[in-house]
């Protein structure tokens, strides 16, 4: 089983091993860097030789993110927030089964972070509440991300 630049297996690459008789499905991890390549290409083997011309599958690469994300503090109390935050649903929402946020040490995925709960559902208009009283390290979170998440892993 290999990705390939085109249905007839040209510049492939490798993606698992070979696989036994009646075997019908193999586990693409989440991330998985597509590059150039358009298609995943299966090819069978005997003992002697492997087959010229393989069966092949279109890749359907998807992305849905967000954008235009506010938050207002309406909580007047030092070093507690409170308030709607909300953003805007982007790309393929039909993936994605929740939203997740987060009050962020930085605008990178790998920053410190603590979760706001609940999970939001997918809309191309979202909110959730931030409680009053709600007391995140300021000092350490100043900033709030929203991740796409789909059943296969939250959005880096």
């Amino acid at each position: 089983v290999y990705v390939a630049w085109d249905p007839a297996g040209m510049q492939r690459s490798k993606i698992a091993g070979d696989v036994i008789v009646g075997t019908n499905f193999i586990h693409l991890p989440p991330e998985k860097a597509v590059e150039s390549f358009t298609h995943v290409v299966v090819y069978t083997k005997s003992p002697f030789t492997q087959q010229t011309t393989p069966s092949a599958l279109r890749i359907s690469d998807t992305i849905a993110s967000v954008e235009g994300i506010v938050f207002i503090d309406k909580d007047l109390d030092l070093y507690e927030v409170a308030g709607n935050v909300t953003w805007n649903g982007t790309g393929d929402l039909f993936l994605v089964t929740y939203y997740a946020v987060y009050f962020n040490s930085n605008e990178t995925f790998d920053a410190e972070r603590t979760r706001v709960e609940p999970d939001v559902p997918p809309t191309e208009e979202a909110e959730i509440f931030v409680a009053p009283d709600t007391q995140p390290p300021l000092s350490i979170y100043s900033w709030v991300a929203v991740y796409t998440s789909s059943s296969l892993a939250e959005r880096t």
